[in-house]
């Protein structure tokens, strides 16, 4: 950005914004404008006069109001409406608000896209201050509430929204005992919003601590109430299966119940937690003779793998008694026995078996008190008897239709169905068939099963009919139906790849974007299940086959999850993610399994990528604080960060060294021009190397080999600068040191990588056999000029000159046998062609199976030069201090003789202006040689 000269009235306190390039003001935390420099002047155009003690808001009324939120403690942000502008701010030691205005690039579109994601998934953020108990929720929470953008609650008024009774209550003692020990959250809870909705919401905090005391608590907030709806159903489809699932273990005690599905609430109104946590409600409602043959056959079933049945009578109450016939699969863990037992309800059936022995009597009072109707017809279709408690559901005298046929009860079109049915089971034939009738504005269905009696003749002589209602289960049919449809349209718009798979064909039918797995459309046509598992990557395939035939052998497990690569149409894996539901029979064997496959494959390799980079990160900084100084000042030289390592070395702590001028370590040991040179060189973005000798607090001395590298901002300008300090102070102490970091380096191949790689000492590491380079740091490629797979090309003698291989050779064979060496000096070759001096020390490492070098050769050349140059000029100097000892002092023994003449009262005029002559003459040698001493003094510099 280029600017006009803006006169400006600057305070003291914050000249230093004005070396700062991009738009910049500072304001009260009420955001009333203290100072700005030249250039938030030129982005609007205005004068310092317009601005001061104006609100910032004035200046960006494309803001929404509401989104206007200044903190004074942490870095905040805030974006234009229409997403082009960016202010950031952060809080000075004063309480003062720093902003800064940027233009949104338009890669940085993927951070507004994030918030439209959230959005999207109905995905709220929230935090509390535990100080100022001020609660803070960001829009998606407050539109999750129902209240308005400027609205903001306390805790209390936020609780409330919670359902009354368990919900409340559980998230106030959630909330309160992480405020109090800080323990994390997470939970589902019903919810009403501003309006009355109902809502089913998650809810999830975590503590932040200042010491071991809690300062602040924040999560998220997401509404899951169509979720929570899809899994009511599932459960409630779940439900309709009769019977019970469970698992028995053995113990010292005993068998215990482990688990047992909520179908027990049909059975004793308890839930499967309270089932297990007593244990007494199944064994004591168990008849003596079925616990007693129970426990006999868990005995006798001690062997893997077995499977046996049993039929149990269960008493729920005096009058009411349970047949429930079980298949029994026994499983050896490491501390006992497991049972795994499906009990389905055959109360029917045994009944039924029972009543062969019952008088008519007795089997009257049994049909009388059945939950359907039974009914019977002679040969002739009319009715001969009416039972069960069915007809309590209608008005309806059965006595009166007794002897009548159903033409006599029904419309004409609704006995025909009848009559038909009837007719074909006068044949010999066992009918079924729906019937649906109004009973005013509701609409019921009745299952009707018809059996013919047989005669002696086994001839066809009445009709046994039972009638069941029916109606909730067609009403929940119709329900499915319609969410069968809205799944279709759902499918039609889903990125996933939907599946079902037929495990007793073994087919799997395609749906939803299939196209982008296998080239086409192929929505609803079968493929082989094999096929689609020839899809698996080879190095997935065991483990995910085995994951899934393990899980279906487990009966009351139903939702399967899977991670693997699948081969597409284009001949390239691809990273997914598999969920899937599997539907069982009532005994639990796995029917069909209903899933959906989505690609992660970006998600996956950006998520490598950031691990790692975490990981390298990490273990590098680790390594960089424990070895190396670290300091980070201003463009003024005034520090802003060291790490531990350099307050150790210097002997003032953290706070004693941030805010001060680097000048405070300065020990008067380098002249003014020293660091004018430094600072000429950094401030042009060129990296300086040196070594400085500096002063401790207690006022010792220490040495520091230092690199100060520029650190530009968006516009290349410095705006900070890193310097990277290694102590040399006590030089055979420090190589120990290395010789042990050497030998951890050999037993963790990562964190020596991190250390070679970023070491600003050029390093290298060659075969000691072939002398070939094996493995390159950053700093050797940048000294040298070659790129990475250049110097793996070459081999030791390919850095040398030529005339250098001679003295090479005696080095390596002196190395050889020597593990360590440090200190030579070499002539090194850049791939320039330039020569440079360098200082070589080796030790000798183990690298994979062969015997290796690890080189270290720091550029010594300006040292040289240095040295050379220091020599050259002592040289000079001396020869300067013979000119003046010898040289000058011939004219001016003559001047000095010649002025004595001149004192002689008896020299005559003629013979003064001779004197004078010979004066002028030693006066112009004797300037010629100082002239000639100056222009020797000149090459000192």
């Amino acid at each position: 950005m280029t600017y006009s000269p803006v006169k400006m009235k600057s305070s003291a306190a914050f000249q230093w914004i004005e070396y700062i390039h991009v738009p910049l003001v500072i304001t009260h935390s009420d955001l009333q404008i203290i100072q700005c420099n030249r250039v938030f002047l030129c982005f609007f155009g205005v004068e310092e006069d317009q601005v001061l003690s104006k609100s910032l808001k004035e200046f960006f009324p494309s803001i929404n109001k509401d989104h206007w939120t200044v903190t004074t403690n942490h870095f905040s942000e805030l974006f234009s409406n229409d997403e082009k502008i960016r202010l950031a701010s952060e809080s000075l030691p004063g309480g003062e608000l720093v902003w800064t205005i940027t233009i949104i690039p338009e890669n940085e579109s993927f951070s507004i896209l994030r918030n439209r994601a959230l959005e999207l998934a109905k995905l709220g953020f929230w935090s509390y201050d535990v100080e100022s108990q001020k609660l803070i929720h960001d829009p998606q929470t407050k539109i999750i509430h129902g209240i308005l953008s400027s609205e903001n609650l306390v805790v209390d008024e936020a609780i409330n929204f919670y359902a009354e009774g368990y919900s409340r209550e559980k998230i106030r003692i959630l909330f309160d005992t992480c405020i109090k020990k800080g323990e994390p959250f997470d939970g589902e809870f019903d919810f009403y919003d501003l309006k009355g909705n109902k809502k089913r919401v998650r809810a999830m905090g975590e503590a932040f601590f200042n010491g071991s005391k809690v300062i602040k608590v924040f999560g998220s907030f997401q509404d899951i109430t169509e979720s929570h709806e899809r899994t009511r159903k599932i459960e409630m489809i779940t439900s309709c299966i009769p019977g019970l699932v469970l698992e028995m273990k053995s113990s010292r005690i005993g068998y215990q119940i482990n688990y047992i599905n909520n179908s027990c609430i049909n059975y004793w109104g308890f839930s499967s937690e309270e089932i297990v946590k007593t244990q007494d409600y199944f064994w004591q409602h168990l008849s003596l003779e079925s616990r007693v043959n129970l426990e006999l056959k868990l005995n006798q079933s001690k062997s893997d793998g077995l499977i046996f049945s049993c039929l149990l009578e269960l008493t729920i109450d005096l009058q009411n008694i349970k047949y429930l016939r079980g298949t029994w699969a026994v499983r050896k863990e490491k501390d006992g026995y497991c049972w795994d037992a499906v009990l389905i309800d055959h109360t029917q059936e045994v009944l039924a078996e029972k009543s062969s022995f019952f008088s008519q009597h007795r089997f009257l009072n049994l049909v009388n008190n059945i939950d359907g109707l039974v009914f019977t017809l002679d040969k002739n279709l009319r009715f001969t008897g009416f039972h069960g408690n069915l007809l309590k559901s209608f008005q309806f005298n059965p006595e009166r239709a007794l002897g009548i046929k159903v033409d006599g009860l029904t419309g004409p079109a609704e006995a025909k169905i009848h009559r038909t049915a009837y007719e074909d089971c006068l044949r010999g034939e066992k009918v079924s068939y729906d019937w649906d009738f109004n009973e005013g504005k509701e609409k019921r269905w009745l299952r009707v099963s018809l059996a013919p009696l047989l005669d002696k003749n086994g001839i066809p002589c009445e009709v046994v009919g039972l009638a069941n209602e029916v109606t909730e289960r067609i009403r929940f049919i119709q329900e499915l139906e319609k969410a069968n449809i809205r799944f279709e349209l759902a499918v039609k718009a889903t990125r996933e790849v939907i599946y079902e798979i037929d495990l007793k064909e073994n087919e799997i039918i395609l749906k939803g974007s299939t196209k982008r797995i296998f080239g086409s459309q192929c929505n609803g046509n079968p493929i082989s299940f094999q096929d689609w598992r020839n899809r698996i990557h080879a190095n997935d395939s065991l483990r995910i086959n085995e994951q899934l035939e393990e899980f279906l052998k487990i009966p009351d497990k139903f939702i399967w999850k899977g991670a693997y690569r699948l081969l597409t149409n284009k001949n390239k894996y691809v990273h997914v993610k598999d969920r899937a539901f599997v539907q069982r029979n009532s005994n639990g064997e796995a029917l069909r399994i209903f899933g959906s496959v989505q690609i992660v494959e970006k998600e996956y390799i950006l998520k490598r990528k950031l691990l790692k980079s975490l990981r390298r990160l990490q273990e590098f900084r680790n390594a960089l604080d424990s070895s190396t100084n670290i300091i980070i000042t201003n463009r003024e030289g005034y520090i802003e960060y060291v790490n531990d390592s350099t307050c150790e070395l210097s002997g003032y702590t953290r706070q004693e060294l941030i805010g001060k001028h680097t000048r405070i370590n300065k020990s008067d040991f380098h002249n003014a021009e020293f660091y004018q040179q430094l600072w000429r060189k950094i401030l042009n973005l060129e990296e300086w190397r040196g070594v400085l000798k500096n002063k401790r607090k207690d006022g010792t001395y220490y040495w520091v080999d230092t690199i100060i590298v520029p650190l530009k901002n968006s516009k290349g300008e410095a705006k900070r600068f890193l310097a990277v300090r290694i102590d040399i102070t006590n030089q055979q102490e420090a190589q120990i040191q290395l010789q042990e970091s050497f030998l951890k380096l050999q037993e963790s191949e990562t964190k020596y990588s991190d250390l070679f790689q970023n070491s600003p000492i050029p390093m290298w590491i060659y075969d000691q056999k072939t002398y070939s380079i094996l493995d390159v740091n950053l700093a050797a490629q940048k000294n040298y000029g070659y790129s990475r797979p250049e110097f793996l090309e070459l081999d030791i003698f390919d850095l040398r000159p030529k005339e250098e291989a001679e003295t090479l050779q005696k080095y390596l064979q002196a190395s050889d046998r020597n593990r360590y060496i440090r200190g030579k000096i070499f002539i090194h070759k850049k791939k320039s062609g330039e020569k440079m001096e360098v200082e070589i020390s080796s030790i000798s490492i183990k690298l994979g199976n062969s015997q290796s070098r690890l080189v270290l050769a720091k550029d010594v050349t300006l040292e040289k030069a240095y040295l050379r140059k220091i020599e050259s000029q002592n040289t000079l100097l001396r020869e300067i201090a013979w000119i003046q000892s010898h040289v000058v002092r011939a004219p001016l023994a003559r001047l000095m003789g010649l002025i004595s003449l001149l004192k002689d009262p008896e020299i005559i005029e003629s013979e003064k202006e001779e004197i004078f002559k010979f004066i002028n003459s030693s006066a112009e040698e004797l300037d010629q040689i100082i002239r000639d001493i100056s222009d020797k003094t000149h090459l000192l510099d």
